[in-house]
C-alpha cells in the first residue's frame, strides 16, 4: 500500500497539521527576524558615527548604551552667546552648562 502525498508532507513539516494561521506566524517571524538583522546591518555606520561623540558622557547614567543614540551628538546642549531680546534697563543672567553669564541689557 503507497502512503499518500498529504501523509508525506505531514511527516516533513507537522506544523501543516495546525493550519494556515499557525504557518503564516512562523513565516511572519522568520520575515521580521531578516528585516531587522538587515537594517542592523544598514544602521552600523551611522551609530559608530553616534559613538564618537561625547553629548552624553557627563549626564548619562548608562553610557555605554546612550552612546550609540543621536542624542550623544550633543544637538541639545544650550547656547549663551544668544539673547532672544534686549530690553533696556533689564539685567540679564544665563544659566550655560559651562557656567553663569551674566549680562547688562542696556543697548
Amino acid at each position: 500500500m503507497k502512503i499518500p502525498n498529504a501523509d508525506i508532507k505531514l511527516e516533513e513539516d507537522p506544523y501543516r497539521q495546525v493550519g494556515y494561521g499557525i504557518n503564516a506566524y512562523f513565516d511572519l517571524t522568520v520575515q521580521l527576524s531578516w528585516m531587522f538583522c538587515v537594517m542592523t546591518i544598514v544602521m552600523l555606520p551611522t551609530m559608530y558615527i553616534f559613538s564618537t561623540m561625547a553629548g552624553v558622557k557627563d549626564i548619562s547614567i548608562l553610557y555605554a548604551l546612550d552612546a550609540y543614540t543621536l542624542g550623544n551628538m550633543g544637538g541639545s546642549s544650550v547656547l549663551c552667546n544668544n539673547a532672544p531680546l534686549m530690553v533696556p534697563g533689564i539685567q540679564l543672567g544665563l544659566e550655560c552648562p559651562s557656567g553663569t553669564l551674566n549680562m547688562d541689557a542696556t543697548a
